[in-house]
């Protein structure tokens, strides 16, 4: 007979970083490289640690007072890149934004700061898990699904495989841009509360043999 255990393998929690703060600056130019002015963004993430569930928030302040176009919206992503080697010269890697939340824009000549905030939830893998179902296995209790969604791969870095997380503050103008704001990019760890043994699986979702 075979046994066998899935385990989770993640790097452990050492002094996390609060307030940390990051900013950029750079100019802003239109259709045909026409020069629109400079911008700059300063952002301030109040930690670099999370437990699924924990909700980021960053401070930002946004400053177009030298710049000729409005900004459309800001934008914080929380984003994960995977990679794994399946053979000596083979590599898989995935990139997606797994949350994104989009929040008011500016006016040109204009500076301000606004509070951005997102819960580090796992909400693509959920929906993955729900589509995998076999048909007639959705019928299982609203709390039960609210535990699976604090399911998340960990932080890793390994020889084999590497699972990264970031979240990213992006500026977006109104209109054509050739050059704009670079995003604020922030590598966070991503830390699981809970184990596989304490999920309740229920009836609904068994599949018999």
């Amino acid at each position: 007979m075979l046994a066998k255990k899935r385990i989770m393998v993640s790097r452990p929690s050492i002094n996390p970083k609060t307030n940390i703060k990051m900013e950029v600056c750079g100019k802003v130019k239109t259709l045909f490289f026409v020069d629109k002015g400079s911008a700059k963004l300063e952002a301030i993430f109040n930690k670099d640690t999370f437990n699924v569930g924990e909700t980021a928030v960053v401070e930002c302040l946004v400053d177009n007072t030298n710049c000729e176009k409005n900004i459309k919206c800001v934008k914080l992503k929380f984003r994960r890149l995977m990679k794994a080697k399946v053979s000596h010269c083979i590599e898989y890697t995935k990139d997606e934004t797994i949350i994104k939340r989009e929040f008011a824009g500016m006016h040109k000549g204009k500076s301000g700061t606004m509070t951005l905030d997102m819960p580090i939830q796992m909400t693509k893998d959920i929906e993955r898990f729900i589509q995998s179902l076999p048909h007639g296995c959705l019928n299982h209790p609203q709390p039960d699904l609210d535990v699976l969604k604090l399911l998340a791969c960990p932080t890793a870095q390994g020889t084999l495989i590497e699972c990264l997380y970031f979240l990213e503050v992006h500026v977006y103008y109104s209109g054509l841009t050739t050059d704009k704001l670079k995003a604020v990019a922030l590598p966070i760890l991503v830390c699981r509360p809970i184990t596989y043994a304490q999920i309740p699986i229920p009836v609904s979702m068994l599949i018999p043999l």
